[in-house]
This record gives C-alpha cells, sequence and structure tokens, in this order.
C-alpha cells in the first residue's frame, strides 16, 4: 500500500509531467527517450509502482527545468555539492580547500561551443586593475571547440560561496537568430535589442544575452 508521503510525491510527478508535456507537446515515449529510460519505466513511476530515488528525480527535474525539490519536496536531495580546489592558476594559495556549486539553479544554462569562440573586448579595462588599455574589437581569448559554456540569465547573479566571487570583469555571451555566437567582455551588459525590419512582414530574429560564468570542457 502506497504511503501519504509517496503519494504526494506521485501526485506531484504526475502534476508536473502533465505541465510539461503540454508545454512541449512530448509524448511519455518522446520524454522516455530523453532521459534514457524505457517508456515502460517512465510509465512506472507515474503510476508509483516504482521507486523515483534522488538520482532519477533529479534527472526528472533537469529535463522538466524545474527545482528537483518541487516533485517531492521531503526528499533528500542535496541542495549544494562541494567539489575540492586544487590549485589556482596564480599559483597563490585558494581562499578556501573546497568551493560551494549549486545541484540545481533555474538561471543557469549550458551552451555547447561547437566551433571556436572569439572573447572580443567591448571598450578598455580598468586601469586600477593594472591591466593594459585595450580598443574595442580587440580578441583577448578564445573558447575552444567542444567547451560547454555555463551562463546565467541574471546578469549580476550573487555568488554561492562568499569565498569565491566572481571576475571583476564580466564576459557575456550574445545569441542571435540565425548567427554564430558572440562572446564580449564588457562592464556594461550588450544591448539584446534586435533592430526593426526594413520591409514588411520580415520576421523579426529573436537575440539573447546571458552572463558567462564559466567554460568547462565536458
Amino acid at each position: 500500500m502506497t504511503d501519504k508521503k509517496d503519494s504526494i510525491a506521485i501526485s506531484q510527478l504526475r502534476q508536473e509531467w502533465n505541465i510539461y508535456k503540454k508545454e512541449h507537446k512530448v509524448t511519455q515515449a518522446q520524454a522516455s527517450e530523453k532521459l534514457g529510460w524505457s517508456t515502460s519505466f517512465f510509465g512506472s513511476l507515474l503510476r508509483g509502482t516504482s521507486s523515483v530515488g534522488v538520482e532519477n528525480q533529479i534527472k526528472i527535474a533537469n529535463l522538466f527545468g524545474i527545482d528537483p525539490l518541487a516533485l517531492n519536496p521531503e526528499s533528500d536531495v542535496p541542495r549544494f555539492h562541494r567539489l575540492p580546489v586544487y590549485a589556482t592558476t596564480s599559483g597563490k594559495p585558494p581562499p578556501a580547500d573546497s568551493k560551494l556549486f549549486p545541484v540545481f539553479d533555474p538561471d543557469r544554462v549550458c551552451i555547447w561551443a561547437d566551433e571556436t569562440i572569439k572573447i572580443v573586448s567591448k571598450g578598455t579595462y580598468d586601469k586600477e586593475l593594472g591591466r593594459t588599455d585595450l580598443k574595442e574589437g580587440a580578441v583577448i581569448g578564445l573558447i575552444p571547440t567542444g567547451s560547454t559554456l555555463l551562463c546565467s540569465r541574471v546578469d549580476y547573479p550573487a555568488a554561492v560561496d562568499p569565498m569565491f566571487q566572481l571576475n571583476d570583469l564580466p564576459a557575456w555571451i550574445v545569441l542571435e537568430e540565425g548567427k554564430s555566437a558572440k562572446v564580449y567582455a564588457s562592464r556594461k551588459k550588450p544591448s539584446s535589442r534586435v533592430g526593426r525590419p526594413m520591409i514588411a512582414n520580415v520576421k523579426i530574429l529573436k537575440k539573447e544575452v546571458f552572463r558567462l560564468l564559466g567554460v568547462v570542457m565536458f
């Protein structure tokens, strides 16, 4: 017999699944394929004949784009995860032996670099930082093909771990429909506005700007 806690969790899962499939117009079979499961296994979770478990709960939540606790508020899903800091690029001691990361962040997105991206200056660095002035348009770095860009929809996200602050000079990735992505280093966020088309009935293209938090190879 299903106890009250399990009944609530099953009900929440069904509710979130109904919202997700309606918004994204996907079938149970299509969602199962994205999760790497058989349709029958996903069905057993929705019926409550199989236990979801923390790992599967996180997996489903990532697909649905929700907090894992929305599926089961009483589960033992970790809110944060610590990773040891092996070294620093400067050679100086790190501010702490480990760094805290969020397990889930609704404002965080991953962007796959399927081509090399230039990091372009949008102005000059602050002289107080001891940097040399750079002209607008100067290439100051490259993001290699195969990288994953960790980004945020929030312009200035709060540091999860107060011991490890974000870089003083922000970097921004600009996605514009029909064009390759661009990354800019600038204190000012690039505009997300797209010029109005001059010809009637021409589609207005979509443009998004994200704060670049980090680049990893995975």
